[in-house]
């Protein structure tokens, strides 16, 4: 995980690079085909999807998001409508009108906006904790409010025990055998429902308070916490 830390700031680096050079193109039309070829990088790096799911997450969802964050989902959805046009067989023509109505003066500052968040958002992705006596789920520098005598607070108190149950990848008849104290019967079959469906609310809670849409990371069988969290 550090290894990819290091590679994302590296990123993050480049992609400064890359928004300076912009600005020595000499008119806007080269100007707007170097924004396309930076949002076909940008846009393109698996190290980033993340933080692509937390800009679509905070407009699908109507989450109250910050006037930082509103610029960063505007430039976002704008490099977005870029690689759209691009795949269109007259994009060069539609390139030059778009041009009349944003230019350098434009994207230059908001892509550098966007730069910030990218590197703030990534620092907020800290080690994550359960608080169980007080029912509040730390996430980076935010705290998430988790119901008391709930399926969600009962989750996280066995995914949060120590350190390495935070690593462990859950199954449901563990975390079964755990709450009931006994092993799941040919009855509990469902059982796994109970806890998908506490893993999913904590999940929507997570991501109104942080952004983050895969805190826990769910399947049919098991339920584990990001390691990007851990």
């Amino acid at each position: 995980m550090e290894n990819n830390k290091i590679k994302i700031k590296d990123l993050i680096e480049e992609l400064r690079t890359r928004i300076k050079q912009l600005e020595s193109f000499p008119d806007e039309y080269s100007f707007l085909i170097g924004v396309v070829d930076l949002a076909n990088w940008l846009l393109n790096k698996e190290e980033f999807k993340p933080l692509w799911d937390c800009l679509d997450n905070s407009r699908d969802q109507e989450i109250s998001i910050q006037k930082e964050e509103h610029n960063a989902f505007e430039i976002y959805a704008h490099l977005k409508q870029l690689l759209a046009l691009r795949q269109e067989n007259n994009w060069q023509w539609q390139l030059k009108s778009w041009g009349e109505k944003f230019g350098r003066s434009f994207y230059t500052p908001r892509l550098y906006i966007l730069a910030n968040f990218i590197e703030e958002t990534i620092q907020s992705r800290q080690e994550s904790s359960f608080d169980s006596e007080n029912n509040i789920l730390f996430v980076g520098s935010k705290q998430v409010k988790i119901p008391s005598d709930s399926n969600q607070s009962s989750l996280c108190k066995v995914i949060f025990q120590n350190k390495l149950s935070k690593k462990k990848t859950w199954t449901w008849d563990e975390i079964f055998e755990i709450w009931e104290g006994r092993e799941p019967s040919e009855e509990d079959k469902g059982s796994w429902r109970k806890i998908y469906g506490a893993a999913r609310e904590v999940n929507q809670k997570v991501l109104g308070a942080t952004g983050i849409a895969d805190f826990f990371i769910t399947s049919t069988k098991t339920v584990q916490l990001n390691p990007e969290y851990v």
